[in-house]
């Protein structure tokens, strides 16, 4: 076991010293870290991590000291890495989680007694995309999360449009990443819940399915076709799985496949009441003990099922999900700055 563990390290060590592939070559793909014979990704971590991130922590957590090993697939599902280049983007720390007032999701029967989203109503739905675009690029945040369906296409345009015109405008450096909630969109075989990674400009990086339906307080289930594969962002400085609300909950019987992803954190739009956030708690909780990745959801409420003043939850990364009251993360603000 001393001689295997000397190998790895002398590995990891070697491999971070003299490659040529690393997030200060403009050429780097990532194709460049795919190992040939397993497919797995051997992400670099940045140069300038402080040793204290890395020392002392038990194997599973810390992984290999200088790399971090993706997968390509787990519990079935692909692992696909999308790549954000932060050279031209300048410093920034923090993700914005924003969330609606009095947001009522519009919903129609299907034919098999299950549900899709028509729409959603809530107070002024472009000045509150456009206060939390301002106050995200004001406050020097990486990015910004809406949660699940509550960013419908007309939406989504407007905060396209916001991001252009702030940039162009103030004369700002974008954000780095964007993750624009979800919607119902139908496509040639039947309704997705669908996410879209946008860039500072607004440009779409990635889309990405729900993969586990939920129940309405109806009972009615979501009639979504589920999705095959888990995005992860990799940055010059972190590295990010996304979940949609029930892909990220416990499930009776079911292993959660994010259990061994060597990621930062998570992030999870979602959309639901006190029990859907006492479920992404006690996965966050999980995974942290696991594998020390920590876990960000914004889950927003409907107006009809909420408490006074109550516009959702945010799980703010924290560092000891177990030790949390679930009544602790209600929210009343719209926007919130979370610490990485």
């Amino acid at each position: 076991m001393s001689s295997l563990a000397a190998q790895i390290r002398a590995v990891d060590e070697l491999l971070y010293t003299t490659a040529g592939t690393d997030f200060g070559d403009p050429d780097s793909e990532l194709e460049d870290w795919r190992c040939s014979s397993t497919k797995m990704l051997v992400v670099p971590r940045p140069k300038n991590l402080p040793e204290s991130r890395l020392n002392g922590r038990p194997y599973l957590k810390r992984g290999t000291l200088r790399h971090r090993l993706l997968p390509p697939e787990v519990g079935g599902l692909e692992i696909v890495p999308v790549r954000i280049d932060l050279r031209a983007l300048g410093t920034k720390s923090g993700i914005a989680a924003s969330l609606f007032s009095n947001l009522q999701l519009a919903t129609h029967q299907t034919r098999e007694g299950n549900f899709i989203a028509d729409g959603i109503a809530a107070d002024d739905v472009d000045g509150t995309l456009a206060n939390h675009i301002r106050r995200s690029m004001e406050g020097d945040c990486a990015g910004i999360v809406w949660p699940e369906l509550t960013i419908d296409p007309g939406a989504r345009r407007k905060i396209c449009e916001l991001l252009r015109q702030r940039i162009v405008e103030e004369d700002e450096l974008p954000l780095h990443w964007v993750l624009a909630g979800s919607w119902h969109e139908e496509t040639g075989t039947g309704y997705v819940n669908r996410a879209r990674v946008l860039d500072g400009y607004g440009r779409e990086l990635k889309t990405f399915d729900k993969i586990v339906p939920a129940r309405d307080e109806a009972g009615r289930l979501e009639d979504i076709k589920s999705g095959e594969f888990i995005p992860v962002v990799i940055t010059d400085h972190q590295v990010i799985a996304m979940a949609i609300c029930r892909d990220f909950c416990d499930r009776a019987s079911v292993v959660s496949p994010y259990l061994t992803l060597q990621v930062d954190f998570f992030v999870v739009p979602s959309m639901g009441e006190e029990s859907t956030m006492l479920a992404h708690l006690n996965v966050a909780a999980e995974v942290q003990a696991k594998t020390g990745a920590r876990a960000l959801v914004v889950q927003q409420t409907d107006a009809r099922l909420a408490s006074k003043n109550e516009l959702g939850y945010v799980l703010p990364m924290p560092q000891a999900p177990a030790g949390i009251q679930v009544n602790s993360l209600k929210s009343k603000a719209e926007w919130q700055s979370v610490s990485e």
